[in-house]
């Protein structure tokens, strides 16, 4: 009983505190029938404040603190074919293409690489989104709004405890919007935001926290390579600590996964102006699927659509 009860506490530890690499992992085990969420966002200034909301008073923000594990939105989508970083005009050739006679193995091989499905790449802006790119245009037409962000991406389709947060920054016109935000489902999709509304001063900063960030698809490359040596440490430790007699429950998750924490990197910067922050959305909501959701603030706002593929 003792046995069992440890195996099913560490497999919830494992499973409720994955890290941006087993997340991957993870993924690469069901990627055949993963669910996959895409989201369409927007964040968006409001100019026009009403005479009420300037006289709310809001409390004063503490140090933004970033969560454990992020994944970064890629504004580059991912190429079939990768770009040239530079063409030389003697290096111009006529490939030599290689001929493939229609076998019954051949074509056999061919229906094959015919079926297999092809998944999007995730965590990266979808290009030619030219329904998001006209709310934009619109928006930023309009006396009384300023899209400060917009992105659409796929991401996988998971629990709360078991999704790892997307980071967003972008700055426009001396006000910056950032933070996290983290889109899941259980029963039904949620949304949970922290972003920041933040204005440029006439202070100059020497150093600026930077958040420790993961490529998703760097990290799905890793997972599935050969080369990839990363050890199993769940076996290693049910071989080793559940055969030890004597164990410390309370120090348990300790043992199976050390505080992988990471401090926020401090980096350098030259001739950078800082940033103020000004407000907060910091809100966990319930979405309805398939359509535009507004998160509200009289000063800016969060404009989300999340769909189930």
């Amino acid at each position: 009983m003792l046995l069992s009860f440890l195996i099913s506490l560490v497999f919830k530890v494992l499973v409720f505190s994955l890290t941006p690499a087993e997340f991957a992992k993870e993924f690469t085990s069901k990627a055949e029938g993963a669910e996959l969420l895409k989201i369409d966002l927007l964040i968006i200034q409001n100019l026009s404040i009403d005479e009420i909301d300037l006289q709310e008073k809001f409390k004063d923000l503490e140090e933004y603190v970033f969560s454990k594990h992020l994944f970064e939105l890629s504004e580059e989508t991912t190429k079939l074919v990768p770009s040239p970083k530079s063409i030389v005009r003697e290096e111009f050739f006529t490939p030599n293409l290689k001929t493939l006679s229609l076998t019954s193995e051949n074509e056999e091989k061919q229906k094959e690489y015919q079926q297999k499905k092809v998944l999007p790449y995730l965590y990266e802006r979808i290009p030619f989104q030219q329904e998001i790119l006209d709310m934009k245009d619109n928006l930023d037409r309009s006396r009384d709004f300023r899209v400060l962000y917009y992105n659409s991406w796929y991401q996988p389709s998971e629990r709360k405890d078991t999704t790892i947060p997307v980071y967003l920054e972008a700055e426009k016109k001396g006000k910056k919007v950032y933070g996290e935000l983290k889109v899941y489902k259980e029963r039904f999709l949620h949304l949970n935001s922290n972003i920041r509304l933040a204005e440029k001063t006439e202070v100059l900063v020497n150093e600026k926290v930077k958040p420790n960030l993961s490529n998703f698809q760097t990290l799905l490359n890793l997972s599935t390579s050969e080369e990839d040596k990363i050890i199993d440490e769940n076996s290693y430790w049910v071989d080793t600590i559940f055969n030890t007699v004597k164990v410390n429950l309370g120090n348990l998750s300790n043992f199976i996964i050390p505080n992988r924490f990471i401090e926020p990197v401090i980096v350098e910067v030259k001739d950078e102006y800082e940033y103020k922050d000004l407000y907060e959305i910091k809100k966990e909501t319930k979405l309805n699927q398939d359509f535009f959701n507004f998160i509200d603030h009289p000063y800016f706002s969060i404009l989300i659509r999340v769909q189930e593929y």
